[in-house]
C-alpha cells in the first residue's frame, strides 16, 4: 500500500492517485501533529522538500528536519530524500546556493540522527524544456536553446522515471542505505538536445553560441528583477572547487577540463542590454549575497 501525503486532496493528481489505489492522507510539513498522523504504521518515506516555493533555506530545512524527528521517533525503517550537495560546504564556504545547501544540510541530519536514509540527488529534468529552457523564437525565425554550455555535457532525466527508482531503492535497503545516489538517464550537449528538438518538432532548433567578455553588472535579486548592462552572467571557479561540487555527480570531473564557467543566471530575452526576470540554470554558482555589485568575468549568449 502506497500512502499518498498531500495538503489538498482534492487536486487533481491526488484523485487519480486514489483511483490507482493509493492512500490520500491530508498533513502539512509545518504542522507536526498531521505528520505523525501520516507516518504512523509506515515502512518508508519519499520525502521532497522545496526551496522554491517560499525561497527559503532555513524553512525548508525546518520541515525537512521534522520529517526526520518524527521518523526517528517513529521508527520508519528506510527514508528515500530527495537531496542534493552542500555546496557551500564543499567548497569550504566560497559558494553559497540555497537551494542545494538546504538539502545538504538535511542529508547532514539525517546522518547524524543515524536514521536509514538514502539520497536520491536528480540532474537537469527533461520537462524544464517544456518550461525555464523552452526554447525562444529569435528574429531569424529559428529557435534557440538558451543553455550555455557549448560543448559541455548536460546530464538529464525526466521526473516520471524517479518513481521507479525510489521504489527499487525501498525494495534493497541493504544495498542502498547509507548511501548518495547522483540520477542520469542521458548526457548530452547542448547541440544534441537540440537536434533531437529539432527532428521531433519539425522546427529549426539551434543551441546558443557562447563569446567570452567582460564587463559589470549589478545584480538585484535572485529569481527577481534583474538590471544587467551584459546578458548573461558566469563566474570564473576553481577547477578543484567544481572537482568537489560535482564528485558525487555523474559528470565526472574527468570530463572537466581547461578553464569551464557555468552558468548561474539565466536572462530571457537575451539581448546586450537586458532588463528582466532571472532564473536559475546552473545554482552552484550564485554568490552569498543577493544583493551585490561585482566586477567579474562574464559570457553573453549571441543569438
Amino acid at each position: 500500500m502506497v500512502r499518498a501525503i498531500t495538503r489538498n486532496p482534492n487536486k487533481k493528481e491526488i484523485k487519480e492517485l486514489k483511483l490507482l489505489g493509493a492512500e490520500i492522507v491530508k498533513a502539512d510539513l509545518d504542522n507536526e501533529k498531521t505528520l505523525f498522523d501520516a507516518m504512523k504504521d509506515v515502512y518508508g518515506v519519499f520525502l521532497v522538500t522545496d526551496y522554491w516555493e517560499q525561497m527559503d533555506k532555513d524553512k525548508e530545512t525546518e520541515q525537512g528536519k521534522r520529517v526526520a524527528d518524527i521518523s526517528r521517533i517513529l521508527d520508519v525503517k528506510h527514508i528515500v530524500f530527495s537531496g542534493l550537495e552542500n555546496v557551500k560546504k564543499l567548497t569550504n564556504g566560497k559558494l553559497d546556493v540555497p537551494h542545494f545547501d538546504g538539502k545538504g544540510e538535511l542529508e547532514d541530519y539525517f546522518r547524524e540522527l543515524g536514521s536509514p536514509m538514502t539520497s536520491v540527488r536528480m540532474p537537469d529534468y527533461f520537462e524544464n524544456f517544456l518550461d525555464i529552457f523552452k526554447p525562444v523564437k529569435s528574429d531569424k525565425g529559428y529557435y534557440v536553446l538558451d543553455i550555455p554550455m557549448e560543448g559541455i555535457p548536460l546530464d538529464g532525466m525526466s521526473v516520471r522515471d524517479l518513481g521507479e527508482v525510489v521504489l527499487a531503492i525501498l525494495k534493497n535497503p541493504e544495498e542502498h542505505i547509507g548511501k548518495e545516489i547522483g540520477l542520469s538517464t542521458d548526457k548530452l550537449t547542448i547541440d544534441e538536445y537540440a537536434a533531437i528538438m529539432s527532428k521531433h518538432t519539425g522546427k529549426i532548433i539551434k543551441a546558443s553560441k557562447v563569446v567570452e567578455v567582460h564587463g559589470r553588472i549589478s545584480l538585484l535579486g535572485f529569481m527577481k528583477t534583474v538590471e544587467i548592462i551584459i546578458g548573461t552572467w558566469k563566474i570564473d571557479v576553481d577547477q578543484e572547487d567544481i572537482r568537489k561540487v560535482m564528485e558525487n555527480w555523474t559528470l565526472s570531473s574527468k570530463e572537466i577540463s581547461g578553464k569551464i564557467i557555468y552558468q548561474a543566471l539565466l536572462l530571457s530575452p537575451l539581448h546586450s542590454s537586458v532588463t528582466g526576470t532571472a532564473r536559475a540554470e546552473w545554482g552552484y554558482l550564485i554568490p552569498s549575497n543577493y544583493v551585490q555589485e561585482v566586477i567579474i568575468n562574464i559570457q553573453t549568449i549571441q543569438i
